[in-house]
């Protein structure tokens, strides 16, 4: 009996160093991965100032930065083109994508600004 409550307290300690070690670690790493430049898709560079068109047939265009359906949404237009615009502004939006507000190159529904998302658009070089 006196051996398994050794080996249980060597191995309680052992798991509650493994996690401290593990804790640090990943912090540790966080701060080197935020001091590196920017790679990926959610690292994004400045776009603002670039032309856009939709990257498929047609992209919806809504009032804010956000997907709300049913009564009260804020789908504004669904445009069909080749040239949109210009993005005037980008955030991160709640959902995890980012999301650009474009200034359009003709009004839409009385509108001369609107929001998209990223994986809907790409730009004009």
């Amino acid at each position: 009996m006196e051996k398994k409550v050794k080996y249980g307290i060597i191995a309680g300690i052992s798991l509650i160093a493994i996690g401290f070690g593990s804790y640090y670690l990943r912090n540790a790493w966080k701060k080197r991965r935020l001091n590196r430049p920017c790679k990926g898709k959610k690292c994004v560079k400045s776009l603002v100032g670039k032309s856009v068109r939709p990257s498929g047939v047609e992209v919806n265009i809504r009032e804010s930065a956000e997907v709300k359906n049913g009564w009260g949404g804020n789908l504004l237009a669904s445009f069909k083109g080749d040239y949109l615009g210009k993005i005037k502004e980008e955030l991160m939006g709640s959902d995890g994508y980012v999301w650009y507000l474009v200034t359009f190159a003709s009004p839409i529904k009385g509108k001369t600004e609107g929001y998209v998302r990223e994986d809907v658009i790409e730009i004009i070089k």
